[in-house]
């Protein structure tokens, strides 16, 4: 019984009953004795089952023992949200077993059958169930294993686990095996349960058909190690399994050398360059992963090895003298490897001044750093040499090992290029080596502030020292006072170029950056202490800053106040953020300061670093520490908060007149910022009542006069403002019942408030429904506005859309303000505010059309959804709420019209019901009724085509594959929706058959992903491992099968054949192509590929000879090829097939085999003319013509381009030249009736017959 028939058939009462049974059967034996019969009886707690069995009879014991592991392996197969805990139970009672003092009980327990048994469940179950307890059954098999009693049965299930693990990470098996393939097979390998000899035997058995003859055992040894560890690397190139990947290699490695000697471990070092290098040569996109995965251990755990691997690298060319664009694999490897070493402390830079204080001793063997070679490189045009070349310089294992000079000049000099780039990857890693760099000038800036201290204090008069040391300590005083200097100056200015990057004519690029980069330098605690914004949690073990800076100064206030109101939402962000940091006196002072009186040279928020070595040189860290803080800023001191107040009515001023949702936002979160820097509960008590009076004015407008509000009152700034700032407000401390009597008062206010807010957000609704609803509300205009100047659609779609999105991000975060108060103990919101909200948001989602619009209000309704699994029952329509709902989205689906493709917001309703995670409506209570009505069948006769509610059910099941999370839950259905969209797109009705459609590309996508860009796709499956596991989908190979043999000619039951073959065969085709062929149907369909080689449709026709050509790589190219074309047909569609399946045949080979594709020519072209030939007068059609030109242009192409160092492959290229064109010569080009003539010789007689032929050989 497979895994699917136990997960889609065996419900946890059933399978419980398996038990029952068997114990019912033993107790119909023993019913003659009725004490016996007592006996038989289970204990309910599982914990006490092992102590009852062990005195039964033997009959019993076996008996109920099997019937209960079948049980709990089966419980355990089922998705985590239904096996709860059944992988601890497994494990727990096989654990009993073993150590029970019933001998058969033991010999059930280490059977061989129950070991295998787990470790299929593993490797079957660890990718969709990830979670502890299943690193615990694979612990618990080696466990098995180890201390088996019989040595014949743990042989035989370590041969049968390292045959069945070796032929999955030997592309013999499912893709998605690979991975727990990998992690079985390390912790095999760490608990010493297998062994390197018995994994390299296995292998050697595994292919002793195509192992090489060598001259020697070792040889031999060290050729297979080649060959399995080739095999295992190309498995790097996948992102999901290079981890598991690079520590199995790295075990294998370190199993090796321990079980090595002193030569040995030396030829083993050698290996693991070789297997890299010769890893890396095939495959130069694995770089990444192999720096991330493999180098950090491999350097960790072989030391003297990883030395000489670098010095190696720099010996075949080293990257210090690589210019401008030189750099290839090699020189990559290199800086990969360069970068690893200095942050494993391989490589250091080289250290100009002996420090004082006891530091970490220094490893004996280490590489000094050319750190002046690295200026080029940070200004390289690669960006990953620029990333890699950062990442060195800034890199190192000691977070207080000081910067050189050369280095603070080199950053200094290329920070500007660094900070520009416009790939977001890049960024990424640039701001992700920034931390880096800040927390080792943190580091080293303390580090050199004790050492001066510790100088100072070794130089006074009352230390008795010769004139020599004196005079030594005095040297290392100045020094290490320059190199402070020097570290202090790189600070003040990476401060201010910084700030130089945030001015409004920069970039998005520079300026996100920059507001990153000065989020972590004044988190890192740097800045003066904020009560309010405590810097960010440092590791124990990390230094802190020796000093603090003010960086809020005046400029630094307007360029970050400038960027509240810039277009993008995540600069406006970040320096919200920045500026939370603030104190209020920071806000305080007069008018904002105008652009031109920014003085980028004079203005520096870290002048108090300029004094830093000089009060160190005092031997006083505390006078250090007052200097830095005692520095001000020199903002003058006025109104409070007045700087910030002025600011929030300029921007409001700004919002109100442009409209632009970008402004809005601006103000909407300066005005939190200026709510949360208010002094006392009262002031934003009134601030906010303010707020909400505004907002209802606006709103009374809009009820009266819709067209003057969307002129003179837009209302989604208002409703951004009010979303900031609740976000703002400490809930904790405002609605916390432990509170006095006058804040009692404060909190009923607020409650007021929030349910003014609330039926505010409900009031909107109700003035812009009539446009959101529309089926087309692109161009709708209600009845009561006139169409003239003043309005005009667009203006009002946007002013809807804008309140409506605003209005549920508003919602969003006071539902997350409800669930705080109801899970935070604290005073629980009035009831009927959570009630409007779901009410509402539902009411949304169900009648809007605006994409737009429901894609905001999904969210809400989602939260909305989960909320009702956390809210108080003090009422009883709580209870039914989320039923209430449920039903409502049934009612939609069977009530309205499918008007949209994608049926609106209706799916969302359901997606977000089932996220609840609810007992009532469960998941699969609610996967079977949409399944039931998307089945239901239609006639073609049947009313009008509007009113189809399978369309609804079809594309509600549709986002329930597409949602992330529900993708656990969904996983066992895949196979039920995969059939009822093949059953959907055989529709009498177009609405549901393009619905299936639509569903069935949906299920693609779920399976194979949509990360993988054009390329990939395109190329396909690669004829190694299956990228799907067909086993685990039921019956989608069967469906799979049967799509590709729908025969266009003969379909009665397709309402229309020439469109049906096209949307029933394209997408089998399509996986097929990308996921390669179910294994057990892999003949049956091969021969209807072939089939569609013959399809009228030409589109048809192109799949097909891509889709055969996947299926054809692992077969012999030649022979394939040739039968191909020598195929019997009267046929020109079929003939027309098969020329572009060996076409394509021949590219793919071009590109993965070379090689072995070159030796093949001298047979094909021959039979190529031959056939060209026949072809011309057996079909007299240009497009049979046009296909054998573009194959000989193929073949063509390939000889004139290929070069090879093999001098036998060489001398058969040019004799092959000399054959066709008569002409020696490796750089002769020939020229299009050359190239004709070769392949066709009566060419000449008739050209024009060709010539709407050269397109083709243009390439050429």
């Amino acid at each position: 019984m497979d895994k699917t028939t136990i997960m889609g058939f065996c419900s946890e009462v059933c399978i419980s009953l398996s038990l029952e049974i068997s114990v019912k059967s033993i107790m119909d034996e023993t019913s003659h004795n009725p004490d016996a019969a007592a006996s038989v009886q289970p204990p309910v707690d599982d914990r006490l089952l092992v102590k009852w069995l062990e005195g039964q009879p033997g009959e019993i014991q076996s008996k109920v023992t099997g019937d209960k592991l079948e049980e709990l392996l089966a419980k355990a197969a089922l998705p985590r949200h239904v096996s709860g805990n059944a992988c601890i139970k497994l494990c727990y009672f096989i654990e009993q077993c073993k150590s029970s003092k019933s001998p058969l009980l033991r010999s059930l327990a280490y059977s061989k059958k129950t070991c295998l048994s787990l470790f299929s469940f593993y490797i079957e179950w660890n990718e969709k169930n990830q979670h502890r307890s299943m690193r615990q059954v694979v612990e618990l098999t080696s466990d098995l294993i180890d201390k088996n009693p019989d040595q014949q049965t743990r042989t035989a299930v370590k041969t049968s686990i390292l045959e069945r693990s070796m032929s999955i990470i030997t592309h013999q098996a499912s893709q998605p095996l690979v991975k727990p393939a990998f992690k079985a097979l390390e912790c095999f390998l760490s608990k010493r349960t297998i062994s390197t000899q018995e994994l390299i035997d296995v292998y050697r058995h595994h292919r002793r058909a195509t192992s090489p003859v060598s001259s020697t055992e070792t040889a031999e040894f060290n050729a297979l190690w080649d060959c399995l560890f080739s095999e295992v690397f190309e498995w790097m190139a996948l992102a999901d399994i290079s981890p598991a990947t690079g520590k199995f290699l790295v075990t294998v490695f370190r199993e090796l050398r321990s079980s090595s000697d002193g030569v040995s471990s030396t030829n083993l070092t050698a290996s693991w360059q070789r297997w890299i290098r010769e890893g890396l040569r095939r495959q130069p996109e694995v770089l990444e992963n192999v720096k991330n995965y493999l180098f950090p251990s491999l350097f960790k755990l072989d030391r003297p090895g990883s030395l000489i691997f670098l010095e190696d690298l720099n010996k075949q060319g080293s990257v210090w003298d690589m210019k401008d664009q030189e750099f290839d694999a090699q020189s990559l490897l290199q800086l990969a490897a360069i970068e690893t070493g200095k942050k494993s402390g391989l490589i250091e830079e080289l250290s100009t001044i002996k420090f004082n204080q006891k530091t970490a001793k220094r490893s004996a063997a280490t590489i000094v750093l050319q750190e002046e070679a690295l200026s080029s490189l940070l200004v390289h045009a690669s960006d990953t040499v620029r990333s890699l070349a950062f990442s060195v310089l800034v890199s190192s294992n000691s977070s207080i090992r000081p910067f050189s000079s050369t280095t603070l000049t080199i950053l200094q000099s290329s920070m500007g290029i660094l900070y520009c780039d416009s790939d977001a990857k890049f960024r990424n890693e640039v701001l992700s080596n920034t931390k880096h760099m800040i927390e080792r000038l943190r580091g080293t800036t303390a580090f050199m502030v004790r050492e001066i201290e510790s100088l100072s204090f070794q130089l006074l008069p009352e230390h008795a020292l010769s004139p020599q040391e004196r005079q030594m300590t005095q040297h290392a005083l100045e020094q290490t006072t320059e190199l402070l200097q020097g570290h202090a100056s790189f600070i003040e200015w990476y401060i201010s170029f910084l700030l130089g990057e945030l001015i409004p004519t920069s970039s998005y690029q520079r300026h996100i950056i920059a507001l990153k980069s000065i989020s972590l330098l004044l988190r890192s605690g740097i800045l003066k202490p904020n009560s309010q914004f405590p810097p960010e949690r440092i590791a124990d073990n990390s230094t802190m800053w020796p000093c603090t800076i003010d960086f809020f100064n005046p400029m630094s206030m307007r360029l970050l106040l400038d960027l509240l109101m810039d277009p993008f939402e995540d600069v406006r962000s970040s320096a919200s953020k920045i500026l939370k940091l603030a104190l209020p006196d920071d806000f305080t002072g007069g008018e904002l300061v105008e652009e031109s009186q920014v003085d980028f040279d004079t203005s520096q928020p870290a002048d108090c670093w300029e004094n830093l070595a000089a009060v160190a040189q005092n031997a006083s860290v505390a006078k250090l520490v007052a200097s830095c803080e005692g520095n001000s800023s020199g903002m003058e001191k006025g109104k409070s908060l007045k700087l910030l107040r002025d600011f929030v009515e300029q921007a409001q001023a700004w919002s109100k007149k442009t409209g632009r949702a970008d402004y809005a936002d601006g103000a909407g979160r300066s005005t939190s910022l200026l709510f949360s820097l208010l002094p006392s509960i009262n002031e934003q008590t009134n601030f906010l009542t303010h707020l909400v009076e505004d907002l209802e004015t606006k709103l009374c407008t809009a009820e009266q006069d819709l067209a003057k509000a969307v002129l003179d009152a837009p209302v989604h700034g208002n409703f951004a403002a009010l979303n900031f700032v609740w976000d703002s407000i400490n809930h904790k401390e405002i609605f916390s019942v432990d509170l006095l009597e006058p804040l009692t008062n404060t909190r009923t206010h607020w409650d007021s408030l929030q349910l003014r807010i609330t039926l505010a957000c409900a009031r909107i609704w109700e003035v812009v429904k009539d446009i959101l609803c529309n089926d087309s509300p692109e161009g709708h205009l209600p009845q009561d506005l006139d169409e003239g100047d003043v309005i005009d659609t667009k203006d009002l779609l946007s002013y809807s859309f804008r309140a409506v999105h605003e209005s549920s991000n508003l919602l969003q975060t006071m539902l997350d303000k409800i669930q705080l108060r109801w899970e935070g103990s604290l005073s629980p919101p009035p009831p009927e505010i959570f009630s409007i909200i779901g009410d509402l948001t539902f009411l949304q989602l169900s009648t809007l059309r605006h994409r737009g619009a429901f894609s905001t209000v999904s969210l809400t309704f989602t939260k909305c959804c989960a909320l009702t699994q956390v809210e108080p029952q003090i009422a009883s329509s709580a209870v039914d709420r989320l039923q209430s709902w449920y039903k409502g989205a049934l009612r939609c689906v069977r009530e309205q019209p499918s008007t949209t493709r994608r049926s609106a917001g209706i799916p969302a309703l359901f997606t977000a019901i089932m996220a609840a995670q609810a007992k009532v409506p469960s998941f699969e209570r609610v996967m079977a009724e949409l399944m039931a009505m998307a089945c239901h069948a239609t006639k073609a006769i049947e009313s009008d085509e509007m009113k189809v509610y399978q369309v609804h059910a079809l594309n509600s099941i549709r986002e329930v594959f597409k949602s992330t999370t529900l993708g656990k839950r969904s996983e066992r259905h895949i196979a039920q929706g995969f059939g009822l969209a093949v059953d959907s797109m055989k529709s009498p009705k177009w609405p549901i058959r393009n619905s299936g459609l639509i569903l069935l590309r949906s299920i693609v996508d779920r399976l194979f992903g949509t990360s993988d860009g054009k390329a990939v796709m395109e190329s396909g499956w690669d004829g190694k491992s299956v990228k799907l596991h067909y086993d685990g989908y039921g019956n989608m190979a069967n469906l799979l099968d049967d799509l590709l043999k729908v025969d266009p000619d003969d379909s009665e039951s397709l309402a229309e054949p020439a469109l049906g073959v096209v949307q029933l065969v394209l997408p089998a085709l399509d996986m097929i192509r990308r996921g390669g062929p179910p294994p057990s149907h892999k003949k049956s369909i091969f021969k209807s590929i072939a089939s569609h080689l013959g399809s009228r449709i030409w589109h048809v026709r192109e799949q097909a000879a891509k889709t055969i050509c996947i299926m054809m790589l692992n077969m012999e190219w030649k022979d394939s090829v040739l039968a191909l074309l020598e195929t019997p047909t009267k046929s020109a569609n079929l003939r027309h097939g098969l020329l572009m399946a060996a076409r394509v045949i021949l590219e793919r080979r071009w590109v993965l085999y070379p090689g072995t594709t070159l030796a093949g020519f001298a047979d094909l072209i021959p039979r190529l003319q031959r056939l060209s030939s026949d072809d011309s007068h057996k079909f007299k059609s240009p497009i049979i013509i046009n296909s054998h030109i573009e194959l000989s242009v193929t073949i063509a192409e390939f000889l004139l381009s290929h070069e090879t160092s093999n001098e036998e492959e060489r001398a058969q290229l040019c004799e092959m030249k000399l054959q066709f064109w008569n002409i020696d010569g490796a750089s002769y080009r020939p020229t299009m009736p050359e190239i004709l003539q070769w392949f066709y010789p009566n060419y000449l007689e008739d050209p024009t017959k060709y010539t709407h032929c050269y397109p083709s050989m243009a390439r050429v």
